[in-house]
């Protein structure tokens, strides 16, 4: 049994962060049952779902905690409260603790744990929505498939074996390498071979 969207969360409707963290929670847990429901899902694929979502989740609720005990303060005379919210207002004024904010909020502070590749600053992220000429890269998800971006055309061999379910783009290197899964996320970027990335997320080739 799986518990996604409004279903796994309870909480204040603060900043829509609930909203948000429902529709990344379908869509994390919709293209790795079709994988699962077309016959290609690893085996482990399905238990990356609470792997990766219920840190999330928990990450929501911390946050939103933190903000009703700030809503809690709107019409204290505590001195003690009021000092705290005083040094929080000053700090939440700096770009880069609003940039952090925003990011913690929105869902774009996320970046999942994917085994052995974490090294590259891209990877467990969401994939940047770049401006590839004809398309930008969140056009290309689209289609529900994986999408590899191989701006040498370095891994037309190796790709073509998971044709099927990964599309590939070659852009004349104006982008980084990287595979990006159906739900946006990067699981490998680099000059690496990314076949073992293709078989841990999409199975073995066909």
């Amino acid at each position: 049994m799986f518990l996604a969207g409004d279903a796994a969360h309870v909480h204040l409707p603060l900043g829509a962060q609930g909203m948000n963290t429902g529709m990344q929670d379908a869509l994390n847990l919709g293209w790795k049952l079709g994988a699962a429901v077309h016959g290609w899902a690893p085996e482990h694929l399905l238990d990356t779902y609470h792997a990766e979502r219920h840190p999330v989740g928990a990450g929501v609720l911390r946050n939103v905690r933190a903000q009703s005990l700030l809503m809690d303060w709107a019409g204290t005379s505590d001195p003690e409260v009021l000092a705290a919210r005083e040094i929080f207002t000053h700090m939440a004024q700096l770009p880069d603790a609003q940039s952090d904010l925003a990011d913690l909020m929105s869902g774009m502070a996320i970046r999942y744990p994917m085994h052995g590749t974490e090294a590259h600053s891209l990877v467990g992220r969401p994939a940047p929505d770049l401006d590839l000429g004809p398309a930008r890269v969140h056009e290309l998800l689209r289609s529900g498939h994986g999408t590899l971006l191989d701006p040498a055309d370095t891994f037309a061999g190796v790709a073509g074996r998971w044709s099927d379910r990964v599309g590939r783009v070659g852009q004349g290197g104006r982008t980084e390498p990287m595979l990006i899964r159906p739900d946006g996320y990067v699981c490998w970027a680099g000059a690496a071979d990314p076949e073992p990335a293709l078989n841990r997320w999409f199975g073995e080739p066909r």
